[in-house]
């Protein structure tokens, strides 16, 4: 879409018009004031190859970690305390994931996975919007985080 140079006019097809001795991209309409020089050439549209989603895998800590990692801990014997103490993490922090007020990060899920031998990260399939990469460099933005819920 493109101006008149006449009348300002915003349209698809603008003629090349000789009027009063200067060359003006005009409108059809426009056209009457001067000589037409060259009629637009109809853009040929081309049609978008639809391109599949691309599948990516990811890693994601499983939704019932909480539970797990108390009835383990529990299991074992240990306490809140200790437990952190062998993590090298503050107790708050056990309470917390305890209480499903903290999600691990993937590098915390590792460490409970090792010490209480419990599997709380999973690997998900998503599909990438038309085959596009996320420009978060791999890691997990929020549309990943979005299409992990549904």
């Amino acid at each position: 879409m493109a101006n008149c140079d006449t009348c300002g006019k915003n349209t698809e097809k603008l003629y090349v018009c000789e009027i009063e001795g200067t060359q003006l991209n005009v409108c059809k309409n426009c056209t009457k004031y001067g000589k037409i020089i060259k009629k637009p050439i109809p853009k040929i549209k081309k049609k978008k190859k639809f391109k599949k989603p691309k599948k990516r895998i990811i890693q994601t800590i499983i939704d019932d970690f909480p539970n797990l990692i108390k009835n383990k801990r529990e299991k074992l014997g240990l306490k809140q305390k200790e437990l952190a103490i062998k993590l090298a993490e503050r107790e708050s922090i056990i309470q917390k994931l305890e209480t499903g007020q903290l999600k691990p990060s993937l590098k915390l899920a590792r460490k409970l996975e090792s010490h209480l031998d419990i599997e709380l990260v999973v690997q998900k399939s998503v599909d990438t919007e038309f085959g596009q990469k996320s420009k978060s460099s791999g890691k997990l933005t929020i549309g990943d985080m979005i299409r992990l819920k549904k």
